[in-house]
């Protein structure tokens, strides 16, 4: 039985399906048509099933043998899959890699576009994107829940054994709505005037490290929001005040 669900006789019999035929599945196949024939009498000789009509001209599939195509394509599929995930490992590639970006620099098109250069690159490897916010990033390299992070803030302090690059800054400028009452509060406005109004920000997602609080005046409300869209629309409301990212 365990040889009837070789990948030579599973391509043989979904090659024969494709075509209808056994000669062109031959062929196709670069095999004798009685090999064909063969290896299909066989397979129906040890599944107790028909997989085929047969008539002079062509051959049609049994209901049976329709239930068996499918199984069988995803079989030859897996086999596919099998032998170039082994390939890719074999060369050192990861077969499963986690990114983490910080919400800051997450756009849905520069993702993509990543996604796009990596699958490309290695075809055969997972890849999972996540989220988080400040120190939510660190986070998830600290507690293997990412391989790769993508815009950590600062460093950690004692360096935590991770190897990373500076890729640029972030330049915040204190936004408000052209409506707000503080827009028309002369220059440079005074703490007393900014801690009336609610600081709208985005909560540190870190669970087991120090979250990273933005600016917060001491006694001033704040209203968290799950991220930076939510929080910038709010300030054009003008629901409260922040700093946003100058870009």
């Amino acid at each position: 039985m365990n040889s009837i669900f070789t990948e030579e006789n599973l391509l043989a019999f979904t090659t024969a399906a494709r075509f209808g035929s056994f000669s062109k599945a031959a062929e196709e196949l670069g095999l004798t048509t009685s090999a064909i024939s063969y290896t299909i009498k066989r397979m129906e000789t040890g599944l107790d099933v028909v997989l085929f009509t047969r008539s002079t001209r062509s051959i049609e599939l049994t209901e049976s043998g329709r239930y068996f195509f499918r199984k069988a394509t995803d079989l030859l599929n897996d086999f596919h899959a099998i032998k170039r995930s082994i390939d890719t490992i074999s060369q050192g590639i990861e077969a499963r890699v986690r990114i983490c970006i910080n919400q800051l620099l997450y756009t849905p098109k520069h993702t993509a576009r990543l996604l796009q250069v990596l699958k490309k690159q290695f075809p055969t490897c997972q890849i999972t994107v996540t989220t988080e916010v400040y120190n939510g990033v660190w986070d998830a390299i600290i507690n293997n829940q990412a391989n790769i992070a993508i815009g950590a803030p600062d460093t950690l302090l004692d360096g935590g054994g991770i190897d990373y690059t500076e890729i640029g800054a972030i330049r915040w400028a204190f936004a408000i709505a052209p409506d707000h009452p503080l827009a028309f509060v002369p220059e440079p406005i005074a703490e007393s005037q900014l801690r009336l109004y609610p600081n709208i920000m985005v909560e540190d997602t870190a669970h087991t490290i120090n979250k990273k609080v933005g600016w917060l005046l001491h006694g001033q409300e704040s209203i968290l929001v799950p991220d930076f869209n939510t929080k910038c629309q709010c300030q054009i409301l003008g629901e409260g005040i922040g700093f946003l990212p100058d870009y």
